[in-house]
């Protein structure tokens, strides 16, 4: 279901909150590189300013203040480059044409969320987290950064393309320069699509999960007591009553991390799991250990940086382990009163 061509580390940087020096690195290529490809053709000549551009082949500076190329078409036509390069170029935008055209508006649709491939479904549950404003500063700037570089981008890049191909007498430079173009637009596809990046998709498919959980749960409402009981019609009295204050949350690391190790809050299988890890580690037998605790899971090199000096506790499956403050739940969660109507209608469609 994940196997989609169309994810980028952007769209993981979006969806996660991760990656972002990979994406900064991809992205600082996409742009640097045509930018270089444009001023090089802008400032390039092959000493007949009549067929190219007006630029001093001396100073590398383009005459008269300009960096225009020159609009006489009969001398474009008539007496500017080879015959081959000129057929070569017809050939490249038939190719675009027919092929860079409707790929670029396919490429819009599914950035919008109405196609059926993952990587459009996966958009249409990141804009729903972002209409929330439940989503992290990195899911924020991956998601817009995602949606800019697969829309906009795509257009002044094959803008930039045609401007030096049109301006380019070498055949061999002109076939050079397309191909480059459509590699430079692919990087960020190719990059995620490594075997190196992802194995299985895991990540991809747990914060796609996580995008489920922002979207669904209230967290900041959550997190905050006097906005939990205003949410889910709960007595601020009852829950003072129950909990002993109204500055107790339902997310509280050190709670959470009691109630880890409390075995009331705890399956059959979480329980034999927990006693195997004590014998494992009484016994020194770290390889048991292993397997039967969780370990951490860190998607890119800057979070295990981040985990290593403290800055980021919280692993990516583990992201959510502060809310797990059973002890709490159980006092609070039958503390709100029955509804007396539920719209079907709107619980349904959503």
């Amino acid at each position: 279901f994940f196997e989609d061509d169309d994810i980028s580390v952007y769209t993981y940087l979006g969806v996660i909150g991760s990656g972002s020096g990979m994406a900064l690195v991809t992205c600082a290529i996409q742009l640097i590189t045509p930018l270089l490809l444009l001023y090089n053709n802008m400032l390039q000549s092959d000493g007949d300013p009549t067929t190219r551009f007006y630029v001093n082949t001396d100073t590398a500076m383009p005459l008269e203040g300009r960096f225009f190329p020159s609009t006489d078409w009969e001398r474009f036509c008539n007496k500017g480059g080879r015959i081959e390069g000129k057929i070569l170029i017809v050939c490249v935008l038939l190719i675009y044409l027919l092929s860079v055209v409707p790929d670029s508006l396919i490429s819009f649709f599914r950035v919008s969320g109405g196609a059926p491939q993952t990587y459009s479904k996966i958009n249409s549950l990141r804009l729903l987290v972002w209409e929330q404003a439940n989503d992290t500063v990195f899911q924020q700037v991956g998601y817009k950064v995602d949606r800019y570089m697969n829309t906009g981008y795509i257009c002044i890049l094959y803008c930039i393309m045609l401007f030096c191909l049109l301006n380019t007498p070498n055949v061999l430079d002109i076939i050079l320069n397309a191909l480059a173009i459509n590699y430079i637009h692919r990087i960020d596809e190719n990059l995620a699509d490594a075997d190196w990046w992802d194995q299985g998709n895991r990540f991809i498919r747990a914060g796609t999960l996580e995008l489920v959980l922002q979207g669904v749960l209230r967290l900041r409402v959550m997190e905050n007591p006097a906005k939990f009981c205003a949410e889910y019609d709960i007595d601020p009295k009852d829950w003072k009553s129950a909990l002993g204050s109204m500055n107790k949350s339902l997310k509280n690391e050190r709670v959470a991390a009691r109630d880890e190790k409390d075995k009331r809050f705890m399956t059959h299988k979480e329980i034999l799991y927990f006693d195997a890890a004590i014998r494992a580690k009484a016994e020194g037998n770290i390889s048991a250990v292993e397997e039967f605790e969780k370990r951490n899971h860190l998607f890119s090199f800057s979070d295990f940086l981040l985990h290593l000096f403290g800055l980021r506790r919280r692993a990516q499956f583990q992201r959510y382990t502060h809310f797990r403050t059973w002890s709490r739940w159980e006092k609070i969660i039958f503390l709100a009163s029955v509804p007396d109507y539920i719209d079907f209608e709107n619980y349904e469609n959503f």
